[in-house]
């Protein structure tokens, strides 16, 4: 014996690759090891020739647009001076019989007079008003009209002009300016901005003050925002107005304050979101207020929600609008913001109403992009938690099971499950998934009679079961084990033959399913799940990774139930599919060895699992007393 021990020739074959393999084969018949799988958070990890067209992870945030491009047009406030600059044309009106024109004025006579009327003339225009005589303000002067036929004389003041068009970018420059007790006008005859852009007048006259209900407005919404480093609402007078008696025609909302009062604060945070998102100045200037203003957008979602307000739906419409506008800015693409806003978007884009004017494919794009934007950060790891923490996974979910037009584009799907298959890589986010009943929303991708074994179907499931793979651990694979689930799983594997990714994706699944003995056992009341195993494994013996785990899959299978035994031996044809594979891999092995170690140590440490692997199944099959004698002898 001690001759034996010192051979070199037996030295040599026990550092040999057989006494390798079968060495971890008896290891792995006492404690099984499932193959590992490495962690990928790409959308695809195996090229697809025959679908060019599908989704693709090959961008980055700055590259998206999340804002509406074909959105109903905004107010008339809210306009761009851009396009404010240039003057309506002057409406020619036919003078009629009963007018005239006296100092430069119509005046209407209703004593039948007809005294200096001019046939043709027209009323005079507001550029005419800036060409009358000299000591003229630029202003024009509309003289009140009398039955009695004298002329009354012109007004001390000047009336009231029209507001001056918002700046560039469509929002006003400064919210301050309307809370400065100062109204602003242009001393272009007009009233409006010429292109070269009039000089600006102070008008502080009292009467000019007390005539403008949109300064007062404007001045309660300037409190209710606060300075520029707040957005709360700390004003004495609002405090007490909220806790007052709702009064007549001013109904109370669920939180208990007016519903005007709501509008009015709501007007506010309005005001100052298209101010921040015209400044990119003001942005950079106070992060701090960026993130604030992002949770009182939350804050005003929940309170549409919860049908506050008089017109709620009309005000989630706008809402909407601002806040995907406000993502569009780069600065604004930073995941803190993001995800802050994302969330609130989803939130509005499903209410009831929000939408409406909004074209389908506007609806759907916005969908789309909130989806790419989130899937390229879930991408990497260290924002697992921020997922968590600002509740995004919940209503991916929702957009998920929702069977609204909108929500059921194939490649939105596609971005959706794969964000919550690299989320669900975090133990916190797979256990909020199992209680969110994720698996079974994704189990309703893969069943049903609508497949019919597509690539456009398959870049879906590629997703789908690769999510289910990180949550197929755990106490929650019993969730997997429902005959219909199962049929499910084997339905894409007969399906969807030559899809290796998927078939992979799938084989994983199995393979974590199968290490429970009530999974062996749930397989174990229908052979066909047995007979789809091996026919996949049968028709794919070159790809190294599938052929790995579907072997690991029968060796659990046949290692606790004999009955599975036979079925593989014998209905499978497993006695001769077992041998063939072991001879092929073994001339892998060979092939890969005389390459040379250092340069194909990853391909030898596979198939050398795969070895390991047959060598397993080989021996369970060997312990049934009909199918051992089969394979004996074969």
């Amino acid at each position: 014996m001690g001759d034996m021990e010192d051979d070199p020739i037996v030295r040599a074959l026990e550092r040999s690759s057989i006494a390798q393999t079968l060495k971890a084969a008896r290891a792995s018949l006492a404690e099984p090891s499932r193959p590992f799988s490495p962690l990928d958070r790409s959308l695809f990890r195996v090229a697809d020739g025959a679908s060019p067209s599908r989704p693709s992870s090959g961008y980055t945030v700055d590259q998206l647009h999340f804002a509406f491009r074909d959105a109903p047009a905004r107010p008339d406030s809210a306009h761009s001076s851009r396009s404010s600059r240039t003057r309506p044309e002057t409406i020619v009106e036919e003078d009629g019989p009963g007018f005239s024109r006296e100092g430069g004025a119509d005046v209407l006579r209703l004593d039948g007079s007809q005294k200096g009327s001019r046939g043709g003339s027209r009323r005079p225009s507001p550029q005419d008003s800036s060409e009358a005589g000299a000591g003229s303000d630029g202003s024009e002067e509309l003289t009140p009209m009398v039955a009695g036929g004298a002329m009354p004389s012109p007004p001390a003041r000047t009336p009231h002009r029209p507001p001056k068009p918002p700046s560039a970018g469509g929002y006003p420059t400064s919210l301050s300016s309307s809370t400065s007790g100062l109204s602003l006008r242009h001393a272009s005859g007009s009233g409006y901005p010429d292109g070269a852009g009039g000089s600006t007048v102070l008008d502080k006259s009292p009467r000019h003050k007390a005539a403008s209900p949109s300064h007062k407005k404007r001045s309660s919404s300037s409190k209710a925002l606060g300075s520029s480093s707040s957005i709360t609402d700390s004003s004495p007078r609002r405090r007490k107005s909220s806790a007052s008696p709702s009064p007549a025609g001013s109904p109370l909302t669920p939180g208990g304050s007016t519903r005007a009062d709501w509008d009015e604060a709501a007007d506010a945070v309005m005001a100052r979101l298209q101010e921040l998102a015209s400044s990119k100045e003001q942005r950079r200037q106070n992060p701090d207020l960026l993130a604030q203003l992002c949770d009182r957008i939350w804050e005003l979602v929940s309170d549409i929600q919860a049908g506050r307000g008089r017109s709620p739906q009309k005000f989630a419409s706008k809402l909407l609008r601002e806040v995907m506008g406000l993502m569009d800015l780069k600065d604004m693409k930073d995941p803190k913001f993001l995800f802050k806003l994302s969330r609130s978007a989803l939130a509005l884009l499903k209410t009831e109403g929000s939408t409406t004017g909004f074209p389908a494919s506007g609806v759907q794009q916005a969908y789309l992009n909130i989806a790419q934007g989130l899937f390229k950060y879930s991408q990497k790891g260290e924002y697992d938690k921020d997922f968590l923490s600002e509740r995004l996974i919940e209503p991916l979910l929702e957009v998920l099971e929702s069977q609204a037009a909108e929500c059921s584009s194939n490649d939105l799907r596609v971005y959706i499950v794969g964000i919550l298959k690299n989320v669900s890589q975090d133990e916190e986010n797979q256990k909020l998934l199992s209680e969110r009943g994720a698996v079974t929303v994704l189990f309703k991708l893969l069943g049903g009679e609508h497949l019919t074994g597509s690539s456009k179907e398959a870049q879906l499931l590629i997703q789908a079961t690769a999510a289910l793979r990180n949550l197929a651990g755990g106490r929650s694979h019993t969730e997997f084990l429902r005959e219909d689930r199962l049929d499910a799983l084997t339905r894409v594997m007969s399906l969807f033959p030559v899809h290796v990714e998927l078939l992979t994706n799938v084989s994983r699944i199995l393979s974590k399913l199968t290490l429970h003995a009530e999974a062996c056992e749930a397989f174990a009341k229908n052979g066909a799940y047995m007979r789809q195993i091996a026919k996949t494994l049968s028709a794919n013996p070159d790809c190294t990774p599938l052929t790995l785990r579907l072997a690991f899959v029968l060796g659990n299978l046949t290692e606790r139930s004999d009955r599975l035994r036979v079925i593989f031996a014998f209905d499978c044809e497993g006695t001769a599919l077992a041998p063939q594979l072991l001879a092929k891999y073994w001339q892998k092995e060979r092939q890969l060895a005389r390459i040379g170690p250092d340069q194909a140590t990853n391909g030898i440490k596979e198939v050398e699992e795969v070895l390991v692997k047959l060598v397993r199944l080989l021996a369970n099959i060997a312990i049934s007393p009909t199918a051992g004698a089969t394979l004996a002898s074969s």
